[in-house]
């Protein structure tokens, strides 16, 4: 690992005389692999012996470790990094451990803290990348996009950076006797909570000096205390960068202005519907971030006065449709992701982007009808804009033909013709009947996509063959286009197309090549042909290198290619004739094949498949005149590969082979059948089948896993492998009793390997026939049996391992008893029995419970309420809507009359009705939610809910608020129902 990091090879071979060296300070990484990449890092690039030796030799190997616990060689690492890179390393010390980050959003935080010697966006992604080679930032595992910050490197910087950079977690609380200086704090982060309210940020009031302010963790509906926003943030008059990312407001307060040295400001997915006029006063602002803010709606007048502004991302945000002239006045934006073409004096104009010469990366420039002219276009020179990657031209959508303009529209278009560093192009709802010359033209050596959409008077393609490096093509709703021909090729082959798209080309008519043509297409891996209805003829046959391919809503089309297709792995026909899928043959590397509804099929067509013997995975819809999958239930021979098949609202299929001996392939583990509503039954061939021929007693058993039936009503039995371990049955309404194979007789045994078992809507099911479950489940689920009456005893007795029961919507269901000796059960759901009248003795059947949910059990009287103690590793617990509940009450009995429900001590939620909000809850619950009548809110009070010091979450519904209730510090989040006046 070290030889790899410093030299970029796994040996010394090519410098021995740094190999004796290498291997020692090698040593001195104790094997640790992170402490040899960053020594290896450090040493990148450095050849000379004497170089080697000064690391060696240094001191830092001899300091003792302190109370830190950081290695010797991470700090020997941290201690020889450029001065240029420390303070950026020390600054991630404000992060949380495993904090995943954005190099972008990272870069401009160092711009706006000041910690770049260079402030330049290019030298933070230099100075990021310089850190990444040297092991102290590495790409998340999850998310390649992503970056982390190894735990022993993350307390690493934490030593440095001692007390400027603090991290306050969810749970923190001020004291002002503690260690920590705060007022020495100059960057804080926080991590979102659900409810962050302003307790959480007292701290703020200390932290005088503070120049970073970033949540982190969850973005999704977390909401945040105004005083936080309105009050305490806008004191921090050093405050450099502030972001309220992610968070529910919908307004910035007016004295934001007053961060007069704010350079980096954050407000992407929040609820925010405009900025005050004050954030004009924001002089210092380099970066404004608005990414999706759906209910955004205006931008400030006052915009223009931010004339160091450099980044202004305005993406995602649906419900701005104009934008002020004065943008135009910043002059020195390199990002602005998106431009509004106004018709008004004061909005934005066209001609305005000759202002933004340095922009860089992606620009989307909308509502383009409201350009008067070419004048206006030519004078926005696009063309001179050399640092934009990617460029998004967009006219409003002219569904009723109204715009008429056509002309104009192509003069603007030519105008705005872009630098030749552009990499990717779309073009959106253009109203011209042709392309502009410069579109395909060679002089774009860089694009390498390029997206027509909704160009519906186009009836000529631009020529794109020629474009040398252009990977995806893609071109949607272009409706005056019939022919698809030499035009579009130009004298180009498309060399280094990889994907190509034609969708809801509604007169689309015939595709031809050049004549005399070959060698198109060499590089076309994925091919997508959808909704062209009148597509006919054959398709180019020049697609050797093809792996996906997709036909759907192609109903004349008859023959694909004349050539065979033997790279293709994945295949989707959809929409379309039979004739379509006999025309494909030699399709020996096909994995994945998904048909849907194919016209004028009543079974795979044998020529078709006899040659699919790679195929892995089946997927079937929508085929109305399917009646079997084979005539000859020989043809799954050649099926050896199939692992995964589905057969979804195919009405007319009554079984899977077209002749009772029919079998399936041997190698199946997944089946899913749904809606399928002639089906009657699944033959016993689906258990097993002979080997050598019909005489053969020899027998072969079907490897099948996973068995899934949906909307199967004549289905009426069913035998099942022994080797299935997921089995799905629902709305099966003719099935009576479970599949023979599962259940175990009481004198008997089976093999049966079932694991889960989930069944829903099967109307007739009344009770389980004599049996046993087998051993080897784990989990047990029953919605909507409205028949079934008990679960009888001793079914479950040899489920040993069984983990979850879910009993929902079985209204006829009286009784448990089967719930006994479940020592592995973890989660009980009982749910919308209203016959059921007990729950049996908990503590004794499922000792190590951890989650119980009982509700609208209305008929439920007697509960285990005195032995719920001994419940010790429940933590969740939910009884709501049991109005007719009677609880035991505790030897001890209380104050309040004696009715105490003795709650387990490890709970950390409870959900509780009104029914039983009388009883006493511990001091460990996490979350409660009670709706509280009126009669029991004294005894609310005189539990003492201050006394429950680990409360977090309280939800009380009642018509009036005690005045003397006491609620304790713990509390972060109150929920008050159905109070009136």
């Amino acid at each position: 690992v070290f030889a790899q990091h410093a030299l970029g090879t796994d040996n010394f071979d090519a410098h021995p005389n740094l190999k004796e060296i290498g291997e020692k300070i090698a040593k001195r990484c104790k094997g640790l692999p992170l402490a040899a990449k960053t020594l290896g890092g450090l040493l990148c690039g450095k050849l000379s012996r004497p170089a080697w030796e000064h690391i060696l030799k240094s001191q830092i190997w001899e300091l003792k470790e302190t109370k830190s616990n950081i290695l010797p060689a991470l700090r020997l690492s941290y201690h020889y990094l450029p001065s240029c890179l420390k303070p950026c390393f020390v600054y991630c010390a404000l992060f949380p451990k495993d904090h995943e980050f954005e190099k972008n959003q990272l870069v401009l935080l160092w711009v706006a803290s000041g910690v770049l010697q260079q402030q330049s966006v290019e030298a933070g992604h230099q100075y990021f990348d310089e850190l990444v080679s040297r092991a102290f930032l590495q790409r998340s595992s999850g998310n390649k996009s992503r970056f982390v910050m190894h735990d022993l490197i993350h307390d690493l910087a934490q030593f440095v950076t001692g007390e400027s950079c603090f991290n306050l977690e969810q749970k923190f609380e001020f004291d002002k006797k503690s260690k920590v200086n705060y007022e020495k704090v100059r960057h804080l982060s926080c991590i979102r909570g659900f409810f962050d309210i302003s307790k959480k940020f007292e701290v703020l009031n200390v932290m005088k000096c503070l120049r970073t302010f970033i949540p982190v963790g969850s973005k999704r509906w977390c909401h945040i205390s105004n005083v936080v926003v309105h009050d305490w943030l806008p004191k921090l008059r050093c405050l450099r960068a502030l972001s309220l990312e992610g968070y529910t407001m919908n307004k910035l307060p007016d004295s934001i202005g007053d961060l007069i040295h704010l350079k980096y400001l954050n407000l992407s997915e929040t609820l925010i519907e405009s900025l005050p006029e004050s954030v004009g006063f924001l002089l210092q602002l380099q970066t404004l971030l608005l990414f999706n803010c759906h209910k955004f709606l205006k931008l400030p007048v006052t915009i223009g006065n931010l004339i160091y502004l450099h980044h202004l991302d305005i993406e995602g945000t649906s419900s701005l449709k104009e934008m002020p002239s004065e943008i135009g006045n910043l002059k020195n934006l390199l990002t602005l992701s998106k431009l509004i073409v106004g018709k008004e004096n004061r909005l934005m104009k066209l001609s305005n982007l000759k202002n933004f010469l340095r922009l860089k990366g992606k620009l989307s420039i909308l509502n383009l009808e409201n350009v008067l002219n070419g004048q206006d276009a030519m004078e926005a020179d696009l063309k001179n804009i050399d640092g934009l990657d990617e460029l998004h031209l967009e006219w409003t959508s002219d569904s009723g033909n109204m715009r008429n303009k056509t002309n104009e529209e192509m003069q603007i278009l030519k105008w705005l013709k872009p630098h030749s560093n552009l990499k990717s192009l779309t073009i959106v709802s253009y109203g011209g009947q042709e392309f502009p010359s410069w579109i395909g033209d060679p002089f774009f050596s860089n694009l390498s996509y390029l997206k027509l959409r909704d160009c519906k008077r186009c009836t000529l393609f631009p020529s794109l063959g020629l474009s040398p490096v252009l990977k995806e093509l893609i071109i949607e709703d272009i409706e005056g286009t019939e022919i698809v021909g030499p035009e579009f090729y130009g004298t180009g082959t498309f060399s280094s197309l990889e994907k190509l798209v034609f969708q809801n080309m509604l007169n689309w008519k015939e595709w031809t090549s050049p004549t005399g043509s070959g060698g198109e297409f060499l590089c076309l891996v994925n091919l997508e042909i959808k909704n062209c209805p009148k597509l006919t003829g054959h398709l180019p046959s020049q697609f050797s290198s093809l792996v996906n391919l997709v036909i759907n809503g192609c109903p004349e089309l008859r023959c694909l290619s004349t050539t065979s297709l033997v790279s293709l792995r994945n295949l989707h026909i959809g929409d379309c004739n039979v004739i379509l899928l006999k025309s494909m043959i030699d399709l020996t590397s096909l994995t994945q094949l998904r048909i849907g509804n194919i016209s004028e099929m009543s079974c795979l067509p044998k020529c078709f498949t006899q040659f699919l013997t790679a195929l892995e995975n089946l997927e079937i819809e929508g085929c109305k005149e399917l009646t079997c999958l084979w005539e000859d239930g020989s043809e799954t021979i050649n099926l050896a590969c199939l692992k995964k098949m589905e057969i979804r609202s195919c009405p007319l299929l009554v079984s899977l082979t077209g002749k009772e001996q029919g079998l399936l392939p041997l190698s199946l583990k997944h089946l899913v059948l749904s809606s399928c509503e002639a089906l009657e039954s699944l033959l016993p061939d689906l258990m097993m089948r002979k080997m050598g021929g019909s005489n053969s007693n020899s027998i072969d058993m079907l490897r099948l896993e996973e068995l899934e039936l949906r909307g199967c009503p004549s289905l009426r039995s069913l035998s099942l492998p022994i080797t299935v371990k997921r089995l799905r049955i629902k709305g099966c309404e003719n099935l009576e009793s479970l599949p023979d194979g599962i259940l175990m007789k009481d004198d008997g045994d089976n093999n049966s390997n079932l694991e889960y078992l989930f069944i829903e809507k099967l109307p007739l099911l009344n009770s389980f026939q004599r049996g046993q479950l087998p051993a080897s489940l784990k989990e047990f689920k029953v919605y909507n049996c409205e028949g079934l009456e008990s679960i009888s005893k001793g079914m479950l007795h040899q489920c040993t391992g069984l983990r979850s029961i879910k009993i929902w919507n079985c209204q006829r269901l009286k009784g448990l008893s089967s719930l006994d000796c479940l020592s592995n059960l973890i989660e009980l759901y009982i749910g919308s029995c209203h016959a059921l009248e007990s729950i049996p003795n908990l503590a004794l059947c499922i000792p190590n419970l951890k989650v119980l949910k009982i509700w609208s059990c209305t008929n439920l009287k007697s509960f285990p309420s005195t032995t719920m103690s001994q419940l010790k590793s429940l933590q969740d617990l939910g009884i709501e809507d049991c109005p007719n509940i009677e609880l035991i009450p505790s030897p001890g009995g209380n104050e309040n009359g004696g009715l105490l429900l003795d709650l387990p001590p490890n709970l950390t939620k409870v959900w509780l009705d009104d029914a039983i909000l009388k009883f006493l809850l511990p001091n460990t619950t996490q979350k409660l939610s009670n709706p509280v009548p009126d009669e029991h809110l004294a005894t609310v009070a005189g539990c003492g809910l201050h006394n429950l010091t680990s409360l977090q979450w309280l939800t009380i519904s009642c018509r009036t608020w005690p005045p003397d209730i006491v609620l304790p510090s713990s509390l972060t989040t109150l929920w008050i129902e159905d109070v009136f006046p």
